[in-house]
């Protein structure tokens, strides 16, 4: 379900609620390889493809993986405090991490964009 705001005059105000279910064929041909790239990099403790100062840099499928989804951060604090993450089946190989924040999966914006507009 998607609650919808049009912008008038720089307020926000409702518009409509667009009931929708994503397509099989997008859910085999999109988001299936996410999420099979997605348990691919967790079980071979593959998550961390690059440490950076500020921040972790994943392997994980991002926003221009497929154009329909992608896996980010549930919560951009919890990156920078790994204590509270979840356990990981097997150590993480560039990281050394046994355990790493929480994400999702995310529909791209654009994608929804298409969705609400038909």
């Amino acid at each position: 379900m998607f609650v919808i705001f049009k912008k008038k005059d720089g307020v926000f105000y409702f518009n409509k609620i667009q009931f929708w279910n994503m397509p099989y064929k997008d859910i085999e041909t999109f988001v299936k390889p996410v999420f099979e790239k997605t348990v691919f990099c967790i079980k071979t403790g593959s998550i961390v493809k690059e440490i950076t100062p500020v921040k972790y840099l994943t392997n994980f499928p991002g926003s221009k993986f497929n154009g329909v989804c992608h896996v980010r951060p549930h919560d951009q604090k919890s990156i920078r405090n790994m204590k509270h993450g979840i356990k990981l089946p097997v150590k993480d190989l560039v990281s050394g991490l046994t355990q790493y924040t929480k994400y999702c999966f995310w529909l791209d914006k654009n994608y929804i964009e298409k969705i609400i507009t038909k």
